[in-house]
């Protein structure tokens, strides 16, 4: 029973936080480097483009280099696994094949595309890239909008100021510098990623403590039953290259819907 309860806290608890750390974080990596992330309406990842639209993403940037030495991975949806399993863009040839229990199976989906492989990432909750891990219910849920006052001392150029009235929050059209002490400053909710390519040599979890402790009826003090103890923390790192000591093994295309919770 206490195997039991280990297994399925770490498949229904740990494996799905940790995904989401990892991708939001090596998505995030990616947004502050120019030329390796963008944002694209889900809907435009049709069967007639998603081909194209993939292959162009693994010739952003310094990408190449990694893709030649085999260490990229591709993560993408299952609407986009659907697409390109459709693709009007190339030619396959789908042959049936002997299933162990009797009858014939058809493997139809894409999973390597130039020698990088394609994860499909099933359960897309997990695949935004801001990600709130303190909800009042626990677990993890996508980063919403948020209004913090603005620390600025005088009108930023470029930079959308807004104003609260009874929780409502509204853009000012032309910003002044009397009333910056009134203004807000918004926090972009998270947005669904389309695309995550990351490299294996440069994305790691790396955990601090990973520890399980089981105790036996008698053993402590917290009532009759087994008690199991699971203790976690871990970081996500997306380490520079070698050369210039910078990011270039990462990128992300994300919908251009903002997550609202709704």
């Amino acid at each position: 029973s206490i195997q039991n309860i280990s297994r399925t806290f770490e498949q229904t608890q740990v494996v799905p936080e940790t995904d989401a750390l990892f991708f939001s974080k090596v998505a995030q990596a990616a947004q502050n480097m120019e030329g390796y992330h963008s944002s694209t309406a889900l809907s435009g990842y049709t069967k007639a483009k998603v081909f194209g639209m993939l292959k162009d993403i693994l010739a952003k940037g310094k990408l190449r280099r990694y893709k030649a030495n085999g260490s990229l991975i591709m993560y993408v949806p299952s609407t986009i696994m659907d697409a390109l399993e459709q693709s009007t863009e190339f030619t396959r040839k789908i042959e049936m094949t002997q299933i162990a229990e009797g009858g014939l199976g058809i493997e139809t989906r894409v999973t390597d595309i130039d020698g990088v492989p394609l994860m499909e990432v099933i359960d897309d909750e997990r695949f935004y890239d801001r990600f709130n891990f303190d909800p009042e219910d626990g677990g993890f849920v996508p980063a919403t909008a948020t209004y913090v006052k603005t620390t600025d001392t005088d009108v930023v150029s470029g930079k959308t100021y807004y104003t609260e009235s009874s929780g409502t929050y509204s853009a000012v059209a032309s910003p002044t510098k009397a009333n910056i002490g009134t203004y807000y400053e918004k926090t972009e909710g998270a947005h669904k990623i389309n695309v995550l390519v990351a490299c294996g040599q440069t994305c790691k979890t790396v955990p601090k403590i990973s520890s399980i402790y089981y105790f036996e009826p008698g053993t402590h003090t917290e009532g009759d039953g087994y008690l199991y103890q699971n203790r976690s923390l871990s970081d996500v790192f997306v380490f520079p290259n070698g050369r210039d000591g910078k990011i270039d093994s990462v990128y992300v295309d994300v919908d251009t819907t903002e997550y609202t919770g709704e």
